[in-house]
């Protein structure tokens, strides 16, 4: 049996949507500058968030946020979260988090794969004292979606400073 052009070109197409970053190594997720809308965007539903890392410098705390793919299907992000501090009944702590601008790439997820962002604040008690109560949790809305989801976090929000940055492939944040 001979395959259409079309066919051909349609199962071309769906593996070079599943195939692997490299041939030897499959990639859990990677940024990618061009448009594959056979991918949708990641649902909220679709992601688990969790703490990646926080370190310390020059009197401001960076927070690595990241979002994994817990479901079975691929799934892309393109942008920045809505981020806000919440206190531990889910009210909003100050203001949301403003985006630092920085270019965006749409970062796809395999099942299992995460794509984090850096969280900027400044360290209580370092350079001043004049600080909103710290959170119990962060409020992540993934690009795109309405419905949040919470994540574990003591954060304060110091002289209205209180930042975010894009998606990027991975834990490590940028």
């Amino acid at each position: 049996m001979t395959k259409t052009p079309f066919l051909v070109g349609l199962t071309l197409a769906a593996a070079l949507v599943v195939a692997p970053a490299s041939p030897t190594r499959a990639a859990s997720s990677y940024s990618h500058a061009g448009s594959m809308t056979l991918i949708p965007r990641c649902q909220t539903s679709q992601l688990r968030g969790f703490i990646a890392g926080q370190n310390g410098g020059a009197g401001s705390v960076y927070t690595t946020l990241a979002l994994r793919n817990a479901s079975g299907a691929a799934c892309s992000i393109t942008g920045y979260p809505g981020v806000s501090l919440v206190d531990s009944a889910g009210r909003q702590i100050g203001r949301p988090a403003r985006w630092d601008s920085r270019p965006v790439r749409r970062v796809v997820l395999l099942p299992g794969g995460a794509a984090s962002t850096t969280i900027r604040s400044l360290n209580p008690g370092v350079g001043t004292t004049d600080c909103l109560p710290p959170s119990a949790a962060l409020r992540i809305f993934p690009p795109g979606e309405r419905v949040p989801l919470f994540v574990p976090a003591r954060l304060s929000e110091c002289l209205g400073t209180l930042s975010v940055l894009p998606f990027v492939a991975g834990t490590a944040g940028e």
